[in-house]
């Protein structure tokens, strides 16, 4: 049996593991349930295989014809059917290459490229200008490639902004630059509406190389960057540095709204926000999922995201269609702490009256299907303005009650890391004042480390799994929450670990629900339920009276590791069976604690909880599968 799930993680099971668990992981059924529980296994005397960690190629999961080569499902949730092969060799320009060496010849080349030519772009040469990039109806073996005649990194690595002779962004991570210099073509964006790059309706087989795109260093109020013509096609943003300016607005980087097999690959996007006295609203760096066109296969890997809103989001405006097979790997998405009041070196926006940047969270699903997100690095979420600084934010709607067919479904997330945030995870459909949807199902979170989540200093509600409900049409089901490692700083004086938001004017939750070997943070209320009894599924904090009642159809939780649990709520009366509740961390033993904070957090050989998860691995996310999944993202 092989599968996906185990390329990062444990390669064989010892052979007494929990056979029901791992088929339930493999897609051959559900896990058996005994009175909403099941049961743990046996402490192990021996370990079980080694780990095999792999870092990958933008190419993992998908064959040159675009056949999805991964497995076809992680537990309940499929993974997706088709996805973009972006290798250099399936894109050919094999025809001759037209000079573009000012705007004005950009823009002729373009009007009079045909398929298979390349158009060279000077190093170092900044062409200013709203350039269109017009429908050709090229095939597969004629792309048009537009590229920079500098010297870049190699097919698959991230370019930096090095490559534009920028030695350092304050506030970003550093990256290797001994010798910065201007090897990328600049495309900047000109008027009050500038757009470097725009796509036609119906462009098709472009693949960017190399570009720094832009919009003028001025204050005014700037829309998206690469903007998508309904029914593009076969679209490839490789190794380009798009950005914003250092305070004005810039809402977005890319729009892929109505694209089909299209990627933004090894590339760099910074200073896309908006700002809370503004007038663009929420900024991100890549969005689409929204309109009246077909959207997918779409592929986001191996880019250094940073956009105050969401880093990436797909949904939330009307349309009439769902995006299908979006892969979402080895990124990382960041915020930097300049835009957070009060920290050293703050930095208000302009446009409008000014104001705090505008951030919400970094990943966001509002409308998806057949989603994996695998291997990204997620760091510095804070509230402040309409969500609580969640780094995982899953929330199909209907929005505005103009997408009706909207929902998020079969979304597998795992192998990440987030770090420095108000929150952990939420999966909350919520109609925001719209009725209808579609129904929203098979949610798989397994093995993602949360760290530092701390309402204090990220200025949130701290908790570390949110799960809630306020659909009247379609709730959700089929929920796997599993093998998550996630740390809360439990100053709050009412924080809660795990919080059900439920209200039973809307009729039960359906499906089943798995919340299973996880090792995180208790608290002094671990459990809660918004809504009081009668409108709620019970705020009694007594975790096997929340799942009975909230999840009628079944539910499943077992060997979890819950530390630190406050009394009264620190007895195994109130939790399922199987569920252990050391009284601090010192007890887990983990490699190194600090505090939840860039520790090591595999447990040590004399812990004793080492392979005691009901499947026979360490309970928690497999910290080593994690980083090797995140090997080189930073």
């Amino acid at each position: 049996m092989k599968n996906d799930w185990f390329r990062y993680g444990t390669v064989k099971l010892v052979v007494f593991a929990s056979l029901a668990v791992v088929c339930a992981r493999l897609g051959f059924g559900q896990a058996t349930t005994t009175g909403g529980k099941v049961a743990g296994a046996a402490t192990q005397s021996t370990a079980p295989a080694a780990v095999q960690v792999l870092t990958g190629a933008d190419n993992r999961y998908c064959d040159a014809s675009g056949t999805w080569t991964g497995a076809r499902k992680d537990g309940v949730a499929e993974l997706p059917r088709t996805c973009v092969y972006t290798a250099l060799a399936a894109t050919p320009s094999p025809g001759s290459a037209v000079a573009a060496h000012d705007a004005a010849g950009l823009t002729s080349a373009l009007a009079a490229v045909q398929c298979g030519q390349t158009i060279s772009l000077d190093a170092g040469v900044t062409y200013s200008g709203n350039f269109t990039f017009p429908a050709k109806g090229c095939d597969n073996a004629h792309w048009i490639t537009v590229k920079t005649t500098g010297t870049i990194p190699a097919e698959g690595v991230r370019i930096t902004p090095c490559y534009a002779n920028v030695a350092s962004l304050v506030g970003r991570p550093a990256y290797s630059c001994a010798a910065p210099s201007a090897q990328m073509a600049k495309l900047v964006g000109t008027g009050g509406t500038a757009v470097p790059v725009t796509l036609a309706e119906g462009a098709d087989h472009y693949r960017l190389i190399g570009l720094e795109i832009t919009r003028p260093s001025d204050n005014t109020t700037q829309g998206t960057l690469i903007l998508g013509g309904n029914q593009a096609s076969r679209i490839i943003i490789d190794r380009c540095w798009v950005h914003g300016v250092t305070t004005a607005e810039t809402r977005r980087g890319v729009w892929t709204s109505g694209w089909t097999y299209a990627a933004v690959i090894d590339s760099y996007f910074t200073d896309f926000h908006c700002n809370q006295n503004g007038a663009c609203g929420d900024a991100q760096a890549i969005a689409g999922g929204t309109g009246n066109y077909a959207s997918g296969p779409l592929k986001i890997v191996n880019n250094f995201l940073e956009a105050a809103a969401e880093g990436t989001i797909f949904g939330g405006d009307v349309g009439t269609t769902v995006p299908v097979d979006l892969e979402f790997r080895r990124n990382h998405y960041w915020k930097p702490f300049q835009w957070q009041p009060g920290n050293a070196g703050y930095v208000a926006g302009t446009g409008g009256s000014g104001g705090s940047m505008i951030v919400k969270n970094h990943f966001e699903l509002k409308n998806a299907t057949r989603t994996l997100f695998e291997g990204n690095l997620l760091e510095n979420v804070w509230g402040g303005f309409s969500q609580q600084a969640y780094p995982f934010t899953i929330t199909p709607v209907n929005q505005s009650s103009g997408c009706a067919v909207c929902n998020v479904s079969d979304t597998v997330i795992r192998y990440n890391k987030s770090g420095h945030s108000g929150g952990g995870m939420v999966w909350s459909p919520n109609a925001a004042g719209a009725a209808g949807g579609a129904a929203s199902r098979r949610l798989v979170f397994h093995d993602n480390v949360m760290e530092d989540i701390d309402h204090a200093k990220y200025n949130a509600n701290g908790v570390e799994f949110f799960l809630a409900n306020s659909w009247p049409d379609n709730n959700w089901g089929d929920t796997d929450v599993e093998h998550n490692t996630a740390f809360l700083n439990t100053s709050l004086q009412y924080p809660h670990a795990v919080y059900l938001d439920h209200d039973l004017q809307y009729g039960n939750l359906t499906g089943l629900f798995n919340f299973s070997n996880n090792l995180y943070t208790g608290t002094a209320y671990p459990w809660w339920a918004s809504l009081g009894v009668g409108t709620g599924c019970g705020n009694s904090d007594n975790p096997i009276a929340m799942l009975s009642a909230c999840f009628p159809n079944g539910w499943t939780s077992t060997n979890n590791v819950v530390v630190g649990v406050g009394s009264p709520y620190n007895t195994a009366a109130h939790w399922p069976a199987n569920t252990t509740l050391p009284a601090a961390w010192a007890d887990v033993q983990l490699m190194n604690y600090n505090n939840g904070n860039g520790g090591d957090y595999r447990l040590a050989g004399s812990s004793p909880q080492k392979w005691r998860g009901s499947d026979g691995r360490d309970p928690g996310a497999d910290v080593d599968a994690v980083n090797g999944a995140i090997a080189g993202v930073n």
